[in-house]
């Protein structure tokens, strides 16, 4: 699927910003640096707006963001059928695709699904795909971590748990499944 020029304009632009030589050392690289983190920050935040902003957008309007997203004319359905697939798509452009190895799993539960088969997985059910992006706000500041194979990835250090993570943040003990919004908790 080809995205539109004026996008992609933008994509090379900002491409080029973060792009940014560090080899030298001294206040020029750390200036470059914060430089990188902030347009990255920047970034993250306007993908996030424009997913939460699908929400107030008309039929016609999504239609119109389909057009210009996937280069071809929206699909004949309701609002609740364009905004998943318009805020996944625009997470994709910003984030980059799904790994393979996540693809084939969705793909496995979803014919296991479509069979008809009831299935439960604690360890699924507590812990997302490897890969996965978690976003969380707090006090005005966001918090991105991902989720590897061997546990969760949060300002470029391996943690085990949300947990400890969810810790790191607020500076007091959190269940980190429901911090993140993995789970139906009365504090998250």
């Amino acid at each position: 699927m080809r995205v539109q020029s004026s996008q992609n304009l933008g994509k090379s632009r900002l491409s080029e910003k973060l792009s940014l030589d560090f080899s030298s050392k001294g206040s020029a690289s750390r200036a470059g640096l914060l430089e990188k983190t902030n347009m990255v920050k920047i970034m993250k935040e306007s993908v996030i707006k424009q997913v939460l902003a699908l929400q107030n957008k008309s039929t016609a309007e999504l239609k119109e963001l389909w057009r210009s997203i996937f280069d071809t004319d929206a699909p004949p359905h309701s609002k609740t059928y364009l905004i998943p697939r318009l805020a996944y798509r625009l997470q994709e452009l910003a984030y980059g695709p799904m790994s393979e190895k996540s693809a084939k799993q969705l793909d496995n539960l979803a014919d296991q699904m479509e069979k008809g088969k009831k299935f439960t997985n604690h360890y699924m059910a507590s812990k997302p795909l490897a890969d996965t992006k978690l976003i969380r706000e707090f006090q005005g500041d966001l918090h991105e971590v991902l989720v590897s194979e061997n546990g969760f990835i949060y300002q470029g250090q391996n943690y085990k748990s949300l947990s400890a993570i969810a810790r790191k943040i607020t500076g007091t003990g959190w269940n980190g499944p429901a911090f993140f919004g993995l789970r139906n908790n009365k504090e998250a």
